[in-house]
């Protein structure tokens, strides 16, 4: 009895052999399957990551390409003479602007380092350090490399380098928006969607091409650049509040990194950011004990309360770092603010100045048509309706059912021996999982191509239209101010006028000025305030006063500012006549303003009274300026 037990027992043996090596060969010849499906799917996730990098290294291209042609188109500025390009430059562009050149032409590099240190043109008869005072280490920088390379400075005029370093910032702009957007969708197909949005939505998205060298067009590039390294650098991390730790700490030391290279300007350190970052890293060490855990309400609201608490705090070390360093220079911000939500004073200069400023309105209707005709808006509200409904329903999902707590241990370690299964349930099961992963792929590439076809079909006739629009740069009495000033004025001469032309006769003449529209500092706002009474009902014998105390040696006057039609009171002028107390033209009555029966000052001279020729003489006029010389 014992043999055939011993025989049936051995071919039990057999065929369990014969059966394990049946699943040895299937698994081997699953996983060949699969090592062949994982080099194809490298290689295939290769060639994509070759494609999208090609498709957004040419949307920066023709981004940057296509600002430049706008610019071109705009101004023929390849064809104007240098001092057209110069005058081009208008406001705060042409102060900017000007130290660049400074740098450019001074007989060295230290040399021109040095006359920005101390330097007694801008603000006349003040020496201020303009390192310090504004942010130009761009324009520094840029000087430093246009002087250093020979192939640079042999093939490029320095305006040309200038302009189109920027339009190059501004192509790495589209691009590491190209990147953000790929790597948060996982696809680039997204990423020349969003290219295409910031492109064609151009209005409502960059100046570059009119304001070039304003600080904007040097930040914003490396503002989305910060965005995509963040976004990179946040995505996949197991302790996310370290990683914000550690990302709070870099930039605080890289603000006070640039305070010191500013020369400890007190703006940075009682600026806005530095307060923030101090405020968000001390809740975060005490994130557990404020914001413990509590009811689902209370987790959906806790990012809202961190958020305020984040915000009132920051005001509140925001105060007391001003209170410390004394600094007042940016409270005409806060001024500005609240008069605009109707709880300043209309009175005050500053904030008017502002307020009658388009740029800082409110946005208007028109805004909104612009977005929604280049499809930005409708994909922006879909999108954060669907966002906020999905989070709505996951959270009432979340309070309807509370699963209870488990006891029992995982299924994987309760029966180890599914993991030998690995290979036939990838065989068997998920085929028909990688089939919906499909389906869904194919959905959202067919919706981003879909919308991305819209948009071209939408705005490419308009785009092609406006690149043959050609236009060219004509200010005739701008440039015979600019050459009369230049040739008829001594090199000593001190200039004062309106803002804007100031920045302009510095850089195109190379004369002191008395003030200028960089408008952060508060010794230069009174300044302004005072030089602006030109356009006010003062006699000339308190003119005089005010402008022989700052060396004024010459005023220049602008008939489009001194004879400008009433606008809601947004007039300089009129300004003028508010801060005064005074009742401005046409308007009956106000509360604490009275009539001023003085003839205006910049009016009034044009006559040439005794009383004016006592103090000035007219030296230069044309259409539109008029230069007074005071005696």
């Amino acid at each position: 009895m014992s043999e055939p037990r011993h025989r049936h027992k051995k071919r039990s043996t057999t065929n369990g052999q014969k059966k394990q090596t049946q699943i040895s060969n299937t698994a081997e010849s699953s996983v060949d399957a699969q090592t062949g499906s994982t080099l194809l799917w490298n290689l295939i996730w290769l060639v994509s990551i070759a494609l999208g990098a090609s498709v957004c290294c040419i949307c920066g291209w023709k981004h940057a390409r296509y600002m430049a042609q706008l610019h071109e188109n705009y101004l023929w500025f390849t064809n104007i003479k240098e001092l057209e390009r110069e005058i081009s430059f208008r406001t705060e562009s042409g102060l900017y602007y000007s130290y660049y050149k400074q740098m450019v032409n001074a007989p060295s590099i230290m040399e021109g380092i040095n006359s920005l240190t101390d330097d007694n043109l801008t603000e006349f008869p003040s020496t201020i350090n303009v390192i310090e005072r504004m942010n130009i280490y761009q324009e520094i920088i840029l000087a430093t490399i246009y002087r250093s390379f020979t192939v640079i400075h042999k093939n490029f005029l320095p305006v040309f380098f200038y302009i189109h370093t920027i339009f190059s910032l501004h192509g790495a702009l589209v691009s590491s928006l190209f990147v953000t957007a790929w790597m948060l969708s996982e696809s680039w197909l997204t990423g020349i969607l969003a290219a295409c949005f910031y492109i064609f939505n151009r209005l409502d998205t960059t100046r570059v091409e009119y304001v070039i060298p304003l600080r904007e067009s040097f930040s914003l590039p490396f503002l989305w650049l910060q965005v995509a390294a963040i976004s990179y650098y946040l995505r996949w991390k197991t302790n996310p509040v370290l990683s914000v730790k550690v990302m709070l700490v870099i930039e605080l030391c890289n603000l006070l990194l640039v305070c010191v290279m500013q020369f400890c300007s007190p703006m940075i350190l009682g600026s806005l950011a530095v307060s923030f970052i101090i405020s968000f890293m001390i809740l975060l060490m005490f994130k557990n004990y404020l914001f413990s855990a509590g009811g689902s309400f209370y987790q959906l609201s806790k990012v809202s309360i961190f958020s305020l608490a984040s915000l009132v705090l920051m005001v509140a070390i925001n105060k007391l770092i001003k209170v410390i360093i004394v600094l007042d220079a940016d409270e005409h911000i806060f001024k500005f603010l609240l008069t605009k939500f109707g709880l300043g004073s209309y009175t005050d200069f500053d904030s008017q100045l502002y307020l009658c400023n388009g740029a800082f309105g409110f946005l208007e209707w028109d805004t909104f048509v612009r977005l929604t005709n280049g499809f930005v808006f409708p994909v922006y509200a879909v999108g954060h309706v669907v966002l906020l409904v999905l989070m709505l329903v996951s959270c009432f999902k979340k309070w309807r059912h509370k699963s209870p707590t488990s006891n029992y241990r995982p299924l994987l370690f309760a029966r180890p021996e599914i993991a030998f299964h690995t290979e036939f349930l990838q065989l068997d099961v998920l085929p028909n999982a990688n089939h919906s992963k499909s389906v869904v792929f194919l959905f959202r590439h067919f919706v981003i191509g879909s919308i991305l076809a819209s948009l071209l079909y939408t705005v490419l006739p308009g785009v092609y239209k406006e690149l043959e629009d050609l236009k060219e740069f004509w200010d005739p009495d701008t440039v015979d101010l600019m050459e009369w000033i230049k040739t008829n004025s001594a090199p000593t001469a001190a200039f004062s006028g309106s803002m804007q032309l100031m920045a302009g006769v510095k850089l195109c003449t190379g004369r002191a000025i008395n003030n200028h529209p960089h408008y952060e500092h508060k010794l230069l706002r009174q300044k302004t305030k005072m030089i602006y009474q030109i356009y006010g009902r003062k006699p000339p014998e308190d003119i005089y006063k005010i402008l022989t105390h700052y060396k004024t040696t010459h005023i220049i006057l602008e008939d489009s500012i001194c004879l400008a039609p009433s606008r809601n009171g947004c007039r300089t002028p009129d300004l003028v006549d508010v801060v005064n107390g005074e009742l401005p033209d046409g308007v009956s009555h106000r509360d604490g303003l009275v009539r001023n029966q003085h003839p205006r000052f910049c009016n009034e001279i044009r006559k040439g009274a005794k009383r004016y020729t006592k103090y000035f003489r007219l030296v230069f006029e044309n259409r539109t300026f008029r230069v007074y010389q005071l005696l």
